[in-house]
Protein backbone atom coordinates (compact mmCIF):
# COMPACT_ATOMS: atom_id res chain seq x y z
CA UNK A 1 0.00 0.00 0.00
CA UNK A 2 0.92 3.64 -0.40
CA UNK A 3 -0.19 6.76 1.45
CA UNK A 4 0.10 10.51 1.26
CA UNK A 5 -1.21 13.19 3.61
CA UNK A 6 -1.49 16.97 3.48
CA UNK A 7 -3.18 19.87 5.24
CA UNK A 8 -4.12 23.43 4.33
CA UNK A 9 -5.20 26.41 6.41
CA UNK A 10 -8.77 27.42 5.48
CA UNK A 11 -9.36 30.04 8.19
CA UNK A 12 -11.78 32.63 6.76
CA UNK A 13 -11.32 36.39 6.94
CA UNK A 14 -12.77 37.96 10.08
CA UNK A 15 -16.19 39.38 9.32
CA UNK A 16 -17.70 36.42 7.50
CA UNK A 17 -20.94 35.28 9.09
CA UNK A 18 -20.77 32.34 11.48
CA UNK A 19 -23.16 29.41 11.32
CA UNK A 20 -24.80 26.93 13.67
CA UNK A 21 -27.05 29.67 15.00
CA UNK A 22 -27.86 33.29 14.10
CA UNK A 23 -24.55 34.58 15.44
CA UNK A 24 -23.86 37.24 12.82
CA UNK A 25 -20.33 38.15 11.66
CA UNK A 26 -17.20 36.74 13.28
CA UNK A 27 -15.12 39.29 15.19
CA UNK A 28 -11.87 37.38 15.70
CA UNK A 29 -9.98 34.09 15.51
CA UNK A 30 -9.38 31.80 18.48
CA UNK A 31 -7.70 29.06 16.46
CA UNK A 32 -7.17 28.28 12.80
CA UNK A 33 -9.37 26.02 10.69
CA UNK A 34 -7.86 23.34 8.43
CA UNK A 35 -8.74 20.96 5.65
CA UNK A 36 -6.76 17.72 5.64
CA UNK A 37 -6.42 14.98 3.06
CA UNK A 38 -5.38 11.37 3.64
CA UNK A 39 -4.85 9.53 0.36
CA UNK A 40 -4.48 5.74 0.41
CA UNK A 41 -3.79 3.36 -2.47
CA UNK A 42 -3.74 -0.42 -2.76
CA UNK A 43 -3.66 -2.57 -5.91
CA UNK A 44 -4.37 0.45 -8.09
CA UNK A 45 -7.45 1.62 -6.13
CA UNK A 46 -7.40 4.91 -4.24
CA UNK A 47 -9.49 6.44 -1.48
CA UNK A 48 -9.25 10.08 -0.42
CA UNK A 49 -10.44 10.87 3.10
CA UNK A 50 -10.91 14.61 3.55
CA UNK A 51 -11.73 16.33 6.82
CA UNK A 52 -12.59 20.00 7.31
CA UNK A 53 -13.11 22.23 10.33
CA UNK A 54 -16.42 23.50 8.96
CA UNK A 55 -20.11 23.13 9.78
CA UNK A 56 -21.09 21.32 6.60
CA UNK A 57 -21.41 21.33 2.83
CA UNK A 58 -24.53 21.13 0.73
CA UNK A 59 -24.49 18.02 -1.43
CA UNK A 60 -23.83 19.82 -4.72
CA UNK A 61 -20.80 21.58 -3.25
CA UNK A 62 -19.46 18.36 -1.71
CA UNK A 63 -19.90 16.72 -5.11
CA UNK A 64 -17.90 19.48 -6.79
CA UNK A 65 -15.04 18.91 -4.33
CA UNK A 66 -15.15 15.14 -4.85
CA UNK A 67 -15.11 15.51 -8.62
CA UNK A 68 -12.31 18.09 -8.50
CA UNK A 69 -10.14 15.90 -6.28
CA UNK A 70 -10.85 12.82 -8.41
CA UNK A 71 -9.85 14.64 -11.58
CA UNK A 72 -6.56 15.88 -10.14
CA UNK A 73 -5.39 12.62 -8.56
CA UNK A 74 -6.79 10.21 -11.16
CA UNK A 75 -9.43 8.36 -9.17
CA UNK A 76 -13.17 7.76 -8.98
CA UNK A 77 -15.21 10.60 -7.45
CA UNK A 78 -17.31 8.05 -5.54
CA UNK A 79 -14.09 6.99 -3.78
CA UNK A 80 -13.61 10.45 -2.28
CA UNK A 81 -14.99 10.97 1.23
CA UNK A 82 -15.30 14.62 2.23
CA UNK A 83 -16.46 15.35 5.77
CA UNK A 84 -17.08 18.35 7.99
CA UNK A 85 -16.55 18.37 11.74
CA UNK A 86 -19.75 20.44 12.15
CA UNK A 87 -18.13 23.11 14.31
CA UNK A 88 -20.61 25.83 15.27
CA UNK A 89 -17.78 28.37 15.52
CA UNK A 90 -16.91 28.51 11.84
CA UNK A 91 -18.17 30.33 8.77
CA UNK A 92 -21.43 29.60 6.98
CA UNK A 93 -20.58 27.03 4.31
CA UNK A 94 -24.03 25.49 3.79
CA UNK A 95 -27.56 26.79 3.54
CA UNK A 96 -29.19 27.04 6.95
CA UNK A 97 -32.11 29.44 7.12
CA UNK A 98 -31.29 32.63 9.06
CA UNK A 99 -28.12 30.97 10.39
CA UNK A 100 -25.51 32.85 8.43
CA UNK A 101 -25.15 33.83 4.78
CA UNK A 102 -22.76 31.69 2.75
CA UNK A 103 -19.90 33.68 1.23
CA UNK A 104 -19.61 32.16 -2.25
CA UNK A 105 -16.12 33.54 -2.80
CA UNK A 106 -14.87 31.87 0.38
CA UNK A 107 -16.33 28.44 -0.33
CA UNK A 108 -14.90 28.45 -3.85
CA UNK A 109 -11.49 29.31 -2.40
CA UNK A 110 -11.87 26.40 0.05
CA UNK A 111 -12.76 24.09 -2.83
CA UNK A 112 -9.54 25.04 -4.63
CA UNK A 113 -7.53 24.67 -1.42
CA UNK A 114 -8.87 21.17 -0.78
CA UNK A 115 -8.13 20.09 -4.33
CA UNK A 116 -4.66 21.58 -3.97
CA UNK A 117 -4.06 19.68 -0.73
CA UNK A 118 -5.16 16.46 -2.42
CA UNK A 119 -2.65 17.13 -5.19
CA UNK A 120 0.11 17.57 -2.60
CA UNK A 121 -0.91 14.33 -0.87
CA UNK A 122 -0.77 12.53 -4.22
CA UNK A 123 2.72 13.84 -4.94
CA UNK A 124 3.91 12.68 -1.52
CA UNK A 125 2.56 9.13 -1.82
CA UNK A 126 4.98 6.60 -0.37
CA UNK A 127 5.09 2.99 0.76
CA UNK A 128 3.10 2.81 3.98
CA UNK A 129 1.61 0.72 6.74
CA UNK A 130 -1.83 0.89 8.36
CA UNK A 131 -3.69 -0.28 11.45
CA UNK A 132 -6.80 0.45 13.49
CA UNK A 133 -7.74 0.62 17.15
CA UNK A 134 -10.24 2.07 19.56
CA UNK A 135 -10.44 3.45 23.06
CA UNK A 136 -12.89 5.42 25.21
CA UNK A 137 -13.28 9.02 26.31
CA UNK A 138 -15.96 8.95 28.99
CA UNK A 139 -17.68 11.99 30.42
CA UNK A 140 -17.41 14.22 27.37
CA UNK A 141 -20.86 14.02 25.80
CA UNK A 142 -24.42 13.83 27.04
CA UNK A 143 -27.63 12.99 25.23
CA UNK A 144 -29.30 16.36 24.89
CA UNK A 145 -32.78 14.85 24.53
CA UNK A 146 -32.42 12.70 27.66
CA UNK A 147 -29.56 13.83 29.89
CA UNK A 148 -30.17 11.19 32.53
CA UNK A 149 -30.82 7.98 30.61
CA UNK A 150 -30.16 8.72 26.96
CA UNK A 151 -27.59 6.83 24.92
CA UNK A 152 -24.06 8.13 24.33
CA UNK A 153 -21.14 6.68 22.38
CA UNK A 154 -17.83 7.22 24.14
CA UNK A 155 -15.71 5.23 21.67
CA UNK A 156 -12.64 6.91 20.19
CA UNK A 157 -11.97 5.27 16.84
CA UNK A 158 -8.46 5.51 15.41
CA UNK A 159 -6.79 4.70 12.09
CA UNK A 160 -3.00 4.97 12.14
CA UNK A 161 -0.89 5.31 9.01
CA UNK A 162 2.91 4.93 9.07
CA UNK A 163 5.69 5.17 6.54
CA UNK A 164 7.46 1.96 5.53
CA UNK A 165 9.82 2.27 8.53
CA UNK A 166 6.91 2.30 10.98
CA UNK A 167 7.11 6.03 11.70
CA UNK A 168 3.73 7.66 12.20
CA UNK A 169 2.47 9.80 9.29
CA UNK A 170 -1.21 10.34 10.06
CA UNK A 171 -3.85 9.60 12.66
CA UNK A 172 -7.53 9.62 11.74
CA UNK A 173 -9.84 9.80 14.77
CA UNK A 174 -13.59 9.46 15.14
CA UNK A 175 -15.73 10.65 18.06
CA UNK A 176 -19.46 11.20 18.55
CA UNK A 177 -20.15 14.62 20.05
CA UNK A 178 -21.50 17.86 18.58
CA UNK A 179 -18.64 20.40 18.27
CA UNK A 180 -20.48 23.10 20.20
CA UNK A 181 -18.21 23.48 23.23
CA UNK A 182 -17.33 27.00 22.06
CA UNK A 183 -20.87 27.66 20.81
CA UNK A 184 -21.80 31.34 21.09
CA UNK A 185 -18.40 32.25 22.54
CA UNK A 186 -17.82 35.91 21.68
CA UNK A 187 -18.42 35.34 17.94
CA UNK A 188 -14.92 33.96 17.56
CA UNK A 189 -13.76 31.49 14.91
CA UNK A 190 -12.70 28.10 16.28
CA UNK A 191 -12.43 24.45 15.25
CA UNK A 192 -13.96 23.69 18.67
CA UNK A 193 -12.95 20.53 20.55
CA UNK A 194 -11.89 18.60 17.39
CA UNK A 195 -9.23 21.25 16.77
CA UNK A 196 -7.80 20.76 20.25
CA UNK A 197 -8.03 16.97 19.88
CA UNK A 198 -6.01 17.05 16.68
CA UNK A 199 -3.65 19.54 18.27
CA UNK A 200 -2.78 17.10 21.06
CA UNK A 201 -1.38 14.67 18.51
CA UNK A 202 0.26 17.17 16.18
CA UNK A 203 1.95 19.09 19.00
CA UNK A 204 3.10 15.94 20.77
CA UNK A 205 4.58 14.69 17.51
CA UNK A 206 6.11 18.13 16.84
CA UNK A 207 4.37 18.56 13.50
CA UNK A 208 5.67 15.32 12.00
CA UNK A 209 2.19 13.77 12.09
CA UNK A 210 -1.05 15.09 10.61
CA UNK A 211 -4.15 14.35 12.68
CA UNK A 212 -7.60 14.23 11.14
CA UNK A 213 -10.93 14.29 12.98
CA UNK A 214 -14.28 12.91 11.88
CA UNK A 215 -17.47 13.38 13.86
CA UNK A 216 -19.43 10.24 14.62
CA UNK A 217 -23.18 9.83 15.13
CA UNK A 218 -23.65 12.96 17.23
CA UNK A 219 -27.01 14.34 16.12
CA UNK A 220 -28.38 14.23 19.67
CA UNK A 221 -25.09 14.42 21.60
CA UNK A 222 -23.75 17.66 23.10
CA UNK A 223 -20.75 18.28 25.36
CA UNK A 224 -21.60 18.14 29.06
CA UNK A 225 -20.50 21.73 29.40
CA UNK A 226 -20.17 24.31 26.64
CA UNK A 227 -20.44 28.00 25.66
CA UNK A 228 -16.79 28.62 26.56
CA UNK A 229 -13.50 27.94 24.80
CA UNK A 230 -12.15 26.35 27.99
CA UNK A 231 -14.59 23.48 27.44
CA UNK A 232 -13.47 23.04 23.84
CA UNK A 233 -9.93 22.66 25.17
CA UNK A 234 -11.01 20.35 28.01
CA UNK A 235 -13.00 17.94 25.84
CA UNK A 236 -10.51 18.14 22.99
CA UNK A 237 -7.64 17.22 25.28
CA UNK A 238 -9.58 14.21 26.57
CA UNK A 239 -10.51 12.92 23.11
CA UNK A 240 -7.14 13.73 21.55
CA UNK A 241 -5.23 12.27 24.47
CA UNK A 242 -7.10 9.00 24.18
CA UNK A 243 -6.67 8.95 20.40
CA UNK A 244 -2.91 9.40 20.79
CA UNK A 245 -2.76 6.65 23.42
CA UNK A 246 -4.64 4.28 21.11
CA UNK A 247 -2.54 5.25 18.09
CA UNK A 248 0.68 4.53 19.96
CA UNK A 249 -0.56 1.01 20.73
CA UNK A 250 -1.61 0.08 17.18
CA UNK A 251 0.53 -2.39 15.27
CA UNK A 252 0.53 -1.42 11.61
CA UNK A 253 0.94 -3.72 8.61
CA UNK A 254 2.15 -3.09 5.04
CA UNK A 255 -0.81 -4.62 3.21
CA UNK A 256 -4.23 -3.04 2.73
CA UNK A 257 -7.50 -4.59 1.65
CA UNK A 258 -9.21 -1.51 0.26
CA UNK A 259 -12.75 -1.33 -1.04
CA UNK A 260 -15.31 1.44 -1.33
CA UNK A 261 -19.01 0.94 -1.96
CA UNK A 262 -21.54 3.75 -2.33
CA UNK A 263 -25.28 3.31 -2.62
CA UNK A 264 -28.17 5.76 -2.64
CA UNK A 265 -31.26 5.15 -0.56
CA UNK A 266 -34.59 6.98 -0.59
CA UNK A 267 -35.83 8.43 2.68
CA UNK A 268 -39.62 9.00 2.59
CA UNK A 269 -40.80 12.50 3.45
CA UNK A 270 -44.05 13.73 4.91
CA UNK A 271 -46.59 15.15 2.52
CA UNK A 272 -46.58 18.93 2.45
CA UNK A 273 -49.66 20.75 3.77
CA UNK A 274 -52.20 21.93 1.21
CA UNK A 275 -51.97 25.40 -0.30
CA UNK A 276 -54.78 26.63 1.95
CA UNK A 277 -53.12 25.17 5.03
CA UNK A 278 -49.80 26.79 4.13
CA UNK A 279 -51.46 30.17 3.55
CA UNK A 280 -53.05 29.88 6.98
CA UNK A 281 -49.65 28.98 8.50
CA UNK A 282 -48.12 32.08 6.91
CA UNK A 283 -50.96 34.30 8.14
CA UNK A 284 -50.77 32.93 11.68
CA UNK A 285 -47.00 33.18 11.62
CA UNK A 286 -47.10 36.85 10.70
CA UNK A 287 -49.61 37.53 13.47
CA UNK A 288 -47.37 35.70 15.93
CA UNK A 289 -44.34 37.67 14.73
CA UNK A 290 -46.09 40.99 15.40
CA UNK A 291 -46.95 39.77 18.89
CA UNK A 292 -43.39 38.59 19.60
CA UNK A 293 -41.89 41.86 18.35
CA UNK A 294 -44.34 43.91 20.40
CA UNK A 295 -43.48 41.92 23.54
CA UNK A 296 -39.75 42.31 22.91
CA UNK A 297 -39.27 38.55 22.80
CA UNK A 298 -35.63 37.38 22.44
CA UNK A 299 -34.39 36.86 18.88
CA UNK A 300 -34.24 33.07 19.33
CA UNK A 301 -38.00 32.85 19.91
CA UNK A 302 -38.73 35.23 17.04
CA UNK A 303 -36.65 33.10 14.68
CA UNK A 304 -37.95 29.70 15.77
CA UNK A 305 -41.53 30.84 16.39
CA UNK A 306 -42.05 33.06 13.38
CA UNK A 307 -39.38 33.91 10.80
CA UNK A 308 -38.18 30.37 10.08
CA UNK A 309 -41.61 28.66 9.89
CA UNK A 310 -43.04 31.55 7.84
CA UNK A 311 -40.24 31.38 5.28
CA UNK A 312 -40.41 27.59 5.11
CA UNK A 313 -44.17 27.76 4.53
CA UNK A 314 -43.69 30.36 1.79
CA UNK A 315 -41.23 28.09 -0.01
CA UNK A 316 -43.46 25.06 0.52
CA UNK A 317 -46.44 26.98 -0.89
CA UNK A 318 -44.53 27.70 -4.09
CA UNK A 319 -43.60 24.01 -4.38
CA UNK A 320 -47.22 22.91 -3.87
CA UNK A 321 -48.66 25.45 -6.30
CA UNK A 322 -46.17 24.49 -9.02
CA UNK A 323 -46.61 20.75 -8.48
CA UNK A 324 -42.93 20.14 -7.64
CA UNK A 325 -43.37 18.22 -4.38
CA UNK A 326 -41.36 15.02 -3.98
CA UNK A 327 -42.02 11.84 -2.02
CA UNK A 328 -38.48 11.14 -0.81
CA UNK A 329 -35.02 12.57 -0.23
CA UNK A 330 -32.12 10.72 -1.83
CA UNK A 331 -29.18 10.02 0.47
CA UNK A 332 -25.80 8.46 -0.26
CA UNK A 333 -24.34 5.88 2.08
CA UNK A 334 -20.62 5.36 1.52
CA UNK A 335 -18.67 2.54 3.16
CA UNK A 336 -14.87 2.40 3.03
CA UNK A 337 -13.08 -0.80 4.02
CA UNK A 338 -9.52 -0.57 5.36
CA UNK A 339 -8.60 -4.16 6.31
CA UNK A 340 -10.61 -4.92 9.46
CA UNK A 341 -11.89 -1.35 9.80
CA UNK A 342 -14.74 0.34 7.96
CA UNK A 343 -15.85 3.95 7.69
CA UNK A 344 -19.60 4.47 7.25
CA UNK A 345 -20.22 7.97 5.88
CA UNK A 346 -23.58 9.73 5.55
CA UNK A 347 -24.69 13.31 4.77
CA UNK A 348 -26.67 14.23 7.85
CA UNK A 349 -26.75 14.65 11.62
CA UNK A 350 -27.09 11.04 12.70
CA UNK A 351 -28.67 10.14 16.03
CA UNK A 352 -26.36 8.19 18.30
CA UNK A 353 -28.56 5.08 18.59
CA UNK A 354 -28.39 4.62 14.83
CA UNK A 355 -24.60 4.75 15.03
CA UNK A 356 -24.52 2.31 17.93
CA UNK A 357 -26.81 -0.11 16.08
CA UNK A 358 -24.60 0.03 12.99
CA UNK A 359 -21.55 -0.78 15.10
CA UNK A 360 -23.29 -3.63 16.90
CA UNK A 361 -24.47 -5.23 13.65
CA UNK A 362 -21.16 -4.82 11.83
CA UNK A 363 -18.87 -7.85 11.42
CA UNK A 364 -15.86 -5.52 11.44
CA UNK A 365 -14.22 -4.91 14.83
CA UNK A 366 -13.48 -1.30 13.97
CA UNK A 367 -16.61 0.34 12.59
CA UNK A 368 -16.58 4.12 12.59
CA UNK A 369 -19.65 6.13 11.57
CA UNK A 370 -19.04 9.57 10.04
CA UNK A 371 -21.76 12.18 9.87
CA UNK A 372 -21.91 15.34 7.73
CA UNK A 373 -20.02 13.51 4.99
CA UNK A 374 -20.42 14.04 1.24
CA UNK A 375 -23.09 16.65 1.87
CA UNK A 376 -25.73 17.53 4.43
CA UNK A 377 -29.43 16.87 3.92
CA UNK A 378 -31.05 16.87 7.37
CA UNK A 379 -31.09 15.48 10.88
CA UNK A 380 -31.42 11.69 10.82
CA UNK A 381 -33.36 10.80 14.00
CA UNK A 382 -34.51 7.48 15.42
CA UNK A 383 -38.05 6.12 15.27
CA UNK A 384 -38.41 6.91 18.98
CA UNK A 385 -37.40 10.53 18.41
CA UNK A 386 -40.11 10.89 15.77
CA UNK A 387 -42.65 9.53 18.25
CA UNK A 388 -41.57 12.00 20.93
CA UNK A 389 -41.18 14.97 18.59
CA UNK A 390 -39.09 18.04 19.29
CA UNK A 391 -36.49 20.11 17.51
CA UNK A 392 -34.62 17.53 15.42
CA UNK A 393 -37.55 15.59 13.88
CA UNK A 394 -40.03 18.47 13.65
CA UNK A 395 -38.30 21.84 13.33
CA UNK A 396 -34.74 21.43 12.04
CA UNK A 397 -35.89 20.58 8.50
CA UNK A 398 -37.32 24.09 8.24
CA UNK A 399 -33.86 25.49 8.99
CA UNK A 400 -32.28 23.12 6.47
CA UNK A 401 -34.96 24.23 4.01
CA UNK A 402 -36.14 20.74 3.21
CA UNK A 403 -38.96 18.26 3.75
CA UNK A 404 -39.78 16.64 7.07
CA UNK A 405 -38.69 13.00 7.18
CA UNK A 406 -40.77 10.10 8.49
CA UNK A 407 -40.32 7.54 11.26
CA UNK A 408 -39.11 5.04 8.64
CA UNK A 409 -35.77 6.89 8.48
CA UNK A 410 -33.93 4.75 11.01
CA UNK A 411 -34.92 1.40 9.51
CA UNK A 412 -34.04 2.46 5.97
CA UNK A 413 -30.62 3.74 7.05
CA UNK A 414 -29.72 0.72 9.16
CA UNK A 415 -30.92 -1.77 6.54
CA UNK A 416 -29.06 0.12 3.83
CA UNK A 417 -25.82 0.23 5.79
CA UNK A 418 -26.01 -3.46 6.68
CA UNK A 419 -26.62 -4.32 3.02
CA UNK A 420 -23.64 -2.27 1.84
CA UNK A 421 -21.34 -3.67 4.53
CA UNK A 422 -22.02 -7.16 3.18
CA UNK A 423 -20.77 -5.98 -0.23
CA UNK A 424 -17.62 -4.23 0.95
Amino acid sequence: MRAGVAKVNITPPVGLELSGWAFGPSVGILDDLYAKVLLLESDGRKVAIITTDLIGFNTEYATAIREGVASKVNMNANDVLVSCSHTHSGPATMRLRRWGEVDEDYIHVVEKQIIGAATVAAKEMQEARIGAGKGRADGVGVNRRDREGGSVDTEVGVIRVDNSQGEMLAVLMNYSCHPVAAHNYKNMISADYPGYAMGVIEKTKQGRVIALHTTGAAGDINPRQYHDIKYAEKWGNMVGGEALKVAESIETRPDLTLNIVSERVNLPVRKLPTADELKKMIEEGNENLKKLEKEGTPVYHQLMGAYIPIEWAQEALEVVETGRAVEHLEMEIQVVRLNDAILVAMPGEIFVDIGLNIKQASPYPYTFVIEMANGAIAYLPTRKAFEVGGYEPEHAAKIYGTYLLTSDTQNIIEEGVNRIIRRV
